[in-house]
């Protein structure tokens, strides 16, 4: 169905650093990752199994909400989950029938890590924690498969929102009706940001000289500090709109 490249790569295990651990330099003055992306078959893979991931966390807790109509955008909210996954799933499988998504992500334990680490103890941790973090991946998808080449129908895919959306949306409700504490959401909007921005790293491929620089807190030459300035704008890209996402809950990111 589309032309994919075959390529993989290998992930590495990376810490999150501050921008100032980076930054001694000027910041790029435009945000080009392409030399950081995977193949088009990888992109699609760790799309999927994102979603999947997602859609695993929802399921286990979509009995605990109380109330009936709460119950019911939940529900809706995982149906949609599905879907965007089951979307993303059928692309993959059109070029390689036989290939498992996570067998074709680069660092899955890395995306594992961003739903499973931190364990959601309400319902509604659940749901904030799958909206946070699927924001976060999300934008890293698409910016991803821009930057490998990922043609535009298939980018459309990877785009559809509709379950961050309904998530969204009962958030808001349970925040209105006082029926959840708003400073628990914010605490676990706030704490799941370090997993996801890991796992963003998990879905670059990174020469090792910029691995290596990451866990040493050092860029020894221009080549690698410039790369480490895009891969911060990047992710500094991905914290802004992980904080819009938080002010449209009125939540402090």
């Amino acid at each position: 169905m589309w032309n994919l490249f075959r390529r993989r790569h290998r992930g590495s295990d990376l810490r999150v650093k501050s921008r100032a651990d980076h930054l001694s330099g000027a910041r790029p003055e435009s945000l080009d990752i392409s030399a950081f992306a995977p193949s088009q078959d990888v992109v699609l893979a760790q799309a999927a199994y994102h979603h999947f991931a997602a859609y695993r966390l929802l399921s286990a807790w979509v009995g605990q909400a109380d109330a009936s109509a709460a119950r019911f955008s939940f529900a809706s909210a995982i149906s949609s989950e599905y879907k965007t996954f089951a979307r993303i799933h059928r692309v993959f499988r059109a070029d390689q029938p036989e290939a498992e998504p996570r067998d074709n992500c680069l660092t899955p334990e890395l995306l594992d890590a961003a739903f499973e680490r931190v364990q959601p103890r309400t319902w509604q941790e659940a749901a904030i924690h799958v909206c946070m973090v699927n924001g976060i991946l999300d934008d890293a998808h698409l910016a991803i498969a821009e930057a490998a080449g990922v043609p535009m129908p298939v980018r459309q895919v990877l785009a559809r929102r509709r379950s961050q959306e309904k998530l969204l949306a009962l958030l808001q409700e349970q925040i209105a009706t006082a029926e959840f504490s708003r400073d628990l959401l914010a605490l676990w909007g706030r704490a799941v940001i370090g997993d996801a921005i890991l796992a963003v790293r998990g879905l670059l491929v990174l020469p090792e000289d910029v691995r290596e620089a990451l866990r040493a807190g050092t860029h020894p030459d221009e080549g690698v500090a410039d790369a480490l300035g895009q891969l911060d704008a990047f992710q500094s890209q991905l914290v802004a709109g992980h904080t819009l996402r938080m002010d449209a809950l009125h939540l402090t990111a």
